[in-house]
């Protein structure tokens, strides 16, 4: 972990702090930091909220497999320990930044969710959708080369890849609120219609959002994450270490649940601290990282794009009808 502590001429004080992956995911350093926030305002720890357990064995709060575990979404077994990165993931990439405001997002949720077929998607579906979408016609327009990890031409799809928590998928309910620290970040991927990414309407990305819901509930399914584990786990397939690869056209991280400004993040020194999405880091294309203002309830996306493709995506009919470029 990295703390660092600044006090300006102007009496100001900053505190910046940082933890690697390799310790926790975000929620877990989330539950860190609402913990240290506790202890700095004085308030008494609530115990039950701290794990018993520190072993990092995540499998304990699944029923376990009675069958030889697959290989989950987006992943796949090499023969041989990968040498380096996919190609597509170094490509050079244009970072922009877009605002959905609340009352955007309840139209967009309204307008491309199922009708009249029983049939649910969530918020996060809908702008997902939208985000994959703009990536793949902008792609598309800018004649962008297909590097090695992207699909095939001859597929007919495009891989849309997400990162999901995974502690409330314990049957029991046993792994939320601080109960497990370190990594339990839950990345899986559909297979998407190429035809409907490319098509710039909401019938279109209705499908796409409807498509996702229906992949995460079988991924993220309670078995489904038990199989994740299990394959993780399997020494015949983590020996030796690097053969477990994975790719994807369309990479979305979530962070909209979390109100990274919120009250529970607050010192003690009057105002919770301003959380950051890691701006100036270099990303790869296809990539977007979403986060929410508790206060106001506005979505900011950091979206990319391969450079040949930047033009075409800011002036993405979907994307701009919702969204507005910061």
């Amino acid at each position: 972990m990295v703390f660092f502590l600044q006090q300006f001429s102007c009496g100001t004080i900053v505190v910046a702090s940082s933890l690697h992956h390799i310790a926790a995911d975000l929620r877990g350093f989330l539950d860190f930091l609402e913990l240290w926030a506790q202890l700095s305002r004085g308030e008494p720890i609530d115990f039950t909220k701290i794990p018993n357990d520190w072993s990092r064995t995540p499998y304990q709060y699944f029923e376990r497999l009675d069958r030889e575990p697959t290989a989950p979404p987006p992943f796949t077994v090499l023969p041989t320990p990968a040498t380096g990165p996919y190609a597509y993931l170094t490509a050079p990439s244009e970072v922009t930044r877009w605002k959905f405001s609340k009352d955007t997002m309840k139209r967009l949720k309204a307008e491309l969710s199922p009708s009249g077929n029983g049939e649910w998607i969530s918020s996060g579906d809908a702008l997902a959708s939208i985000i994959a979408g703009a990536v793949t016609r902008a792609r598309d327009q800018g004649n962008v080369e297909r590097l090695e990890g992207r699909s095939t031409l001859e597929s007919q799809t495009e891989r849309i890849a997400m990162a999901a928590d995974g502690r409330e998928r314990a049957p029991r309910g046993n792994m939320t609120d601080g109960h497990y620290f370190g990594n339990f970040n839950n990345l899986w991927s559909v297979d998407a219609s190429r035809a409907d990414l490319l098509s710039a309407t909401p019938e279109a990305a209705s499908r796409i959002a409807l498509a996702i819901r229906k992949e995460l509930n079988i991924q993220l399914s309670s078995e489904g994450v038990s199989n994740r584990i299990a394959f993780f786990e399997n020494p015949k397939i983590a020996k030796p270490p690097g053969r477990i690869v994975w790719s994807a056209d369309v990479i979305l991280t979530n962070w909209c649940r979390n109100d990274l400004e919120g009250t529970e993040f607050d010192m003690g020194w009057g105002k919770p601290f301003k959380a950051t999405s890691g701006a100036g880091t270099v990303f790869p294309p296809g990539y977007s990282l979403m986060t929410q203002d508790g206060e106001s309830g506005d979505i900011t996306v950091l979206l990319t794009v391969d450079n040949p493709g930047a033009a075409a995506l800011k002036s993405d009919p979907l994307l701009v009808k919702y969204a507005e470029l910061l």
